[in-house]
């Protein structure tokens, strides 16, 4: 139930996303969206007690801060001009990293169809990033980057709340980690997030930037909540299968996507999509 809960509030927070990308640029978007997230961590954390960590655990949550913004970053940049269901269809490859992971290191129980579920969201990945011409599209390289450094994140996350004995302190500590990283980046380019800003000064562009604002603390909540949820079925130590589970959120993105907006594909992408939601269902109900 709470792995399903999670991928309501993912699928939500994906689906608005694009949005914000596209508006505010992938700098900003992920910006407010990182910091933003750090309440519903704050509030986790406040409600389930804090203790003494070790300082591997505190390490490993660290080091996984700058995985973490290192997935919105490139994510949000193929959100810019991409599909969200193309850019986030993608995002199957982090459940099954993850669930390749719970079966290898964690030694956690899942059967041989859910291993070759594996297998055909990775065949599908191949024909999703292909255009017609047969041609990788480029463009949907930093979501594919991105879903992998998301996984590299719960791994280290796993293994931060493993010897921490808690969830929600080490998810704390990554998220204000990843906050204070994308402000010194933010720093670094200043030039382009002060043009992007410029470029919304007159009254009528002001009212939306408000609007986009409002819209991407929104994605923060929703998006830092499903991590908390998740965070605390990997303290029960089912990896994988909260993994599975959550690899059907990019099936309800998709979705979701053509109906709010009007996504399209080609035929090789629609056959990557449609590979990688038989893999999805597979890896979550078998």
């Amino acid at each position: 139930m709470f792995a399903l809960l999670a991928t309501g509030l993912w699928t939500w927070s994906n689906v608005l996303s694009k949005r914000i990308s596209e508006r505010l640029g992938n700098l900003i978007a992920a910006s407010i969206v990182i910091f933003g997230g750090i309440l519903p961590m704050a509030i986790a954390t406040i409600l389930v007690g804090v203790y003494q960590i070790p300082i591997t655990s505190i390490a490993l949550a660290t080091v996984s801060g700058v995985f973490l913004i290192l997935g919105y970053l490139l994510v949000y940049k193929s959100l810019e001009t991409q599909q969200v269901s193309n850019s986030y269809v993608i995002g199957e490859l982090s459940p099954a990293i993850l669930t390749i992971f719970g079966i290898f290191v964690l030694s956690e129980p899942v059967s041989n169809v859910q291993l070759l579920s594996i297998m055909t969201i990775f065949i599908g990945t191949a024909f999703l990033i292909t255009t017609s011409k047969l041609k990788i599209n480029r463009l949907l390289i930093p979501a594919l980057m991105g879903s992998a450094s998301w996984a590299i994140y719960w791994i280290l996350i796993n293994y931060s709340i493993s010897t921490s004995g808690t969830f929600a302190l080490p998810l704390l500590l990554s998220r204000v980690i990843a906050t204070f990283v994308m402000a010194g980046y933010l720093f670094a380019n200043r030039k382009k997030v002060l043009a992007n800003i410029k470029s919304n000064k007159d009254k009528k562009n002001r009212r939306m930037l408000v609007l986009l604002l409002c819209l991407a603390f929104i994605v923060a909540l929703l998006d830092s909540s499903g991590d908390a949820v998740f965070s605390y079925v990997i303290s029960l130590n089912q990896l994988a299968i909260g993994s599975a589970l959550s690899a059907l959120t990019p099936m309800f993105v998709s979705f979701l996507g053509v109906i709010i907006y009007k996504d399209r594909f080609t035929k090789l992408e629609f056959i990557g999509l449609v590979v990688m939601i038989i893999g999805a269902l597979a890896l979550s109900v078998l």
